[in-house]
């Protein structure tokens, strides 16, 4: 009996590679979610106040965290004020512009945001066992796509 030759299967169409990467990013998001509520619980605050806490880098004004956190500025302010009631932010007048109030990060907040990012990170789940060349692919390709969707929406509002 002569061997048998393996033929490659055929290349998925468009149509079903994209509901694949969708079925595949829905469950991938629920555990995910989930691991950054509890990283958050851990510290002592909520998802959002978390993701406050990260984007701190520098003081930043309220509506720019509006935007960053892509909700209404009324709900950022009651976001601050809860985060400023824990002492891990303050606000500050910004220096161009004392009307703006510039909210900036406390030491207590930075420990804060230090340990989140360390259970966040430390062992994000199902990566464990997975090649770190086959992550820095992974992290190439979403980058490309967490791009075009953003261009995708520019092109939508502007």
């Amino acid at each position: 009996m002569p061997p048998r030759t393996r033929v490659p299967a055929p290349a998925p169409t468009r149509s079903v590679l994209n509901e694949e990467l969708f079925d595949l990013f829905f469950d991938l998001f629920g555990p995910l979610r989930g691991h950054f509520a509890a990283s958050a619980a851990a510290v002592g605050v909520s998802p959002v106040q978390a993701k406050t806490l990260r984007l701190l880098e520098t003081p930043r004004p309220m509506r720019e965290l509006a935007v960053a956190l892509e909700c209404d500025a009324s709900y950022v302010t009651g976001i601050v004020d809860q985060l400023e009631s824990l002492g891990l932010v303050e606000r500050q007048p910004d220096p161009g512009d004392r009307r703006v109030k510039q909210i900036r990060i406390t030491r207590q907040g930075r420990t804060a945001r230090k340990r989140f990012e360390a259970l966040l990170f430390g062992d994000l789940p199902g990566t464990r066992g997975v090649p770190d060349a086959e992550l820095v692919r992974l992290r190439d390709g979403l980058r490309r796509i967490r791009d075009g969707v953003r261009a995708g929406r520019a092109d939508r509002t502007g």
